[in-house]
This record gives structure tokens, sequence and C-alpha cells, in this order.
């Protein structure tokens, strides 16, 4: 659960990035 929920965080810094 902890590496979906990363992905997800990680995407969104992306996204603003």
């Amino acid at each position: 659960m902890d590496d979906s929920l990363r992905l997800a965080h990680v995407a969104v810094h992306k996204v603003h990035l």
C-alpha cells in the first residue's frame, strides 16, 4: 500500500514541477 501512495505522491510532485 505504501508503494501506491508513494507513486501517487511522486506523480503529483512531477505535475507541479
